[in-house]
């Protein structure tokens, strides 16, 4: 069985928003490049603040009807806006419960340092890099990601879902995973197929250790500006990564633009 993930990030919806459209014109993106995603991936940053996750499982809910996909193949993991940080006895209280909005599994509702899902073949590595409460930078807790992937088989695709980015975008960026080369080293031996993560809404694919695909992807629901890369990917294991890009077009009926593909190689 081959593996599409359509992959989304940071959504930071603002209270009321109403995504309902923006769900519909990625759905009909992917649908009209002839993709078939078996599973969709948010890999953090449901909330604003530590708040209004609540929109974003409506968003995804629909992303994930529009393509005939379950509840059982959202995968999500929590990001620095994720945090409620006038809550510290339940900082991810809001988040589970868009999880269980989404899902309707209390069991997913669960949020570890690190944890693993399976489906359909499938192992997902999901990381809460935000598992510190510090909402400025990225910590893996390593000693939990050794003792999960000691569980993972062989002979699975395994996918690693992470919020925050390993390796800094620009010279300013301070947020990445402190404990980066850790992380990375821990999981291409483990043999992970691919390490998706948001966080710092730039793209980015390359290969770490022998075989291990980095790829981070942007943000669906702020408008395109200078420091904004305004996209989700589609993530064919093993065969190729399609970037789809928001492009402003005043000539189209709605004038909301075009969400444009363009093929990566793996």
């Amino acid at each position: 069985m081959s593996i599409s993930l359509l992959h989304l990030s940071d959504i930071h919806p603002a209270a009321y928003d109403n995504l309902s459209r923006l769900a519909q014109d990625i759905s009909s993106a992917v649908k009209r490049s002839n993709s078939s995603p078996t599973h969709v991936v948010a890999s953090g940053d449901l909330g604003l603040k530590g708040a209004n996750q609540k929109e974003s499982a409506r968003f995804l809910i629909a992303v994930a009807s529009n393509l005939g996909l379950e509840p059982s193949q959202v995968i999500c993991v929590p990001g620095n806006h994720d945090v409620e940080k006038d809550n510290p006895t339940k900082p991810f209280q809001s988040y589970s419960k868009a999880i269980l909005a989404i899902t309707g599994d209390s069991s997913r509702t669960i949020v570890k340092p690190v944890d693993v899902y399976r489906h359909r073949g499938v192992e997902f590595v999901l990381i809460n890099s935000a598992y510190h409460l510090n909402t400025t930078f990225g910590r893996v807790d390593c000693d939990a990601l050794r003792d999960v992937v000691k569980s993972l088989s062989s002979t699975t695709t395994k996918v690693v879902v992470v919020h925050h980015n390993l390796i800094p975008v620009s010279d300013e960026d301070r947020s990445t995973i402190a404990n980066a080369y850790e992380v990375l080293t821990i999981v291409s031996s483990a043999g992970c197929d691919v390490v998706l993560h948001g966080h710092q809404h730039a793209s980015l694919s390359l290969t770490v250790g022998s075989s291990t695909k980095l790829v981070g992807v942007g943000t669906v629901n702020f408008p395109p500006g200078t420091n904004v890369n305004h996209q989700f990917n589609i993530v064919d294991i093993g065969k190729r990564v399609l970037r789809f890009r928001f492009h402003a077009d005043s000539s189209t009926s709605e004038g909301f633009g075009n969400w444009d593909p363009e093929e990566l190689p793996w």
